[in-house]
């Protein structure tokens, strides 16, 4: 394959894959052809050729790789060459197969302008008075022109810094010398010059100031808003830490608690059922005893009722009963009665008990929600606690607890107020 089929392939692989070239003054040089890549090459290492040696050297550099990779091309098989230029035309020509732009080692001719310290002949007498290295501290002041200060505190670069503001006050200009011949003409013009130099410098230096002291400013507002949301989160977060041991020492208080009436809540609630029940049981033998004392008083007592022309005569007994056996028959009436008066109190008490056993077994669960919100205190404690352990009333007799249950009643109700 040809020289110039070659240089077509690499055409059209810069034109789907464009990049840029950047040189020493941070000017980007967007390629996307091999003529345009050739031409700022060599018009590059043309300007500066036999003047400053380290650039016409680096735009050869990559001018000779560019030659030596199609030739490479020229030796491999023709339906490898686009291949081959695909993958290792940028890592041949510039050492990186992926880059997207590559800087190099000189100035280009579009970054230099018309000023007298940003120009060809500003860089050649910078290179031939005080060499390369010094070079390279004028370029980056021409970057960074603040730096000119510093550069003047530096004796490494005073010098650079020095020519500098004859380039920037036009003193390296040999037609000023020969506009103004006269020494007073020629000391007014430099201190002109140099007056304004030095007011543009303190421009510069008191723009720089008034920058860091307002920098300075916002910062110490950022800080200070930072603190305060600082403050405001930690304040925040021991509220929240001091809520959550509060509710951990509730929570553990309540398990303490749960675990020692738990068994006695159960207890109480199956004693509930039990007496419940009981007192079905006792009211049902109640009915059934009623049944039979008025079956037997029906049969032992039979009324007889006459009625005549005026009164209504009402005989309870068919025949005469002696009074031993009225008496015996009295007693027997009297026991059952006894007997149905016993089944009612039983009937009664456990149907006492089993409310009691119920209204315990509640009382037992509101403690424990007590507990679990904090709303309790030790006597109301100990309050409950002897409420929930005293002997249950029967009913039957009078019970003496020692806790009065309105006094007890008053104080839950008063909790949550």
């Amino acid at each position: 394959m040809t020289k110039l089929e070659i240089q077509t392939l690499i055409n059209t692989y810069l034109n789907s894959n464009t990049f840029y070239i950047v040189d020493m003054l941070n000017s980007r040089v967007k390629i996307s052809s091999y003529d345009a890549m050739m031409e700022l090459l060599k018009t590059t290492r043309n300007t500066y050729k036999e003047k400053i040696l380290e650039f016409e050297k680096e735009c050869s550099k990559y001018i000779e790789k560019i030659d030596q990779f199609i030739e490479h091309c020229q030796s491999i098989e023709e339906n490898k060459i686009e291949q081959e230029i695909r993958n290792d035309f940028k890592y041949f020509v510039f050492s990186d197969r992926y880059c997207s732009e590559k800087r190099i080692e000189v100035i280009f001719i579009s970054s230099l302008d018309n000023t007298a310290e940003k120009s060809e002949y500003a860089l050649n007498t910078i290179y031939k008075e005080l060499g390369y290295d010094k070079l390279k501290y004028y370029i980056e002041l021409l970057k960074s022109s603040g730096n000119l200060t510093s550069y003047l505190n530096d004796s490494s670069k005073q010098e650079v810094a020095m020519h500098y503001i004859l380039f920037k006050t036009n003193h390296h200009s040999k037609n000023s010398f020969v506009r103004n011949t006269s020494t007073r003409n020629l000391y007014n013009m430099m201190k002109e010059n140099i007056d304004d130099s030095i007011k543009e410098i303190t421009n510069e230096k008191q723009d720089f100031v008034e920058f860091m002291n307002a920098e300075k400013e916002a910062f110490k507002e950022w800080s200070s808003a930072t603190e305060e949301e600082k403050n405001k989160l930690v304040e925040e977060y021991d509220t929240f830490l001091k809520d959550c041991n509060t509710r951990i020492e509730n929570l553990e208080n309540l398990y303490n608690k749960k675990l020692k009436v738990e068994k006695p809540a159960e207890f109480m609630n199956k004693k509930s059922k039990e007496y419940l029940w009981a007192s079905i049981r006792w009211a049902i033998a109640t009915v059934v005893l009623t049944i039979g004392l008025i079956w037997i008083l029906g049969i032992i007592v039979s009324p007889k009722i006459d009625v005549g022309e005026k009164i209504i005569e009402v005989s309870l007994f068919s025949k005469q009963i002696p009074i031993y056996e009225s008496i015996i028959l009295l007693a027997i009436v009297c026991l059952i009665i006894y007997i149905l008066r016993v089944f009612v109190k039983m009937t009664i008490s456990s149907k006492h008990l089993s409310e009691e056993y119920k209204q315990k077994y509640i009382l037992t669960y509101f403690y424990l929600s007590l507990i679990s919100e904090g709303k309790i205190d030790d006597s109301l404690s100990n309050a409950i606690l002897s409420k929930l352990f005293t002997k249950a009333d029967t009913g039957l007799i009078k019970n003496d607890a020692s806790v009065d249950p309105e006094s007890l009643y008053k104080a839950l109700t008063s909790v949550n107020k």
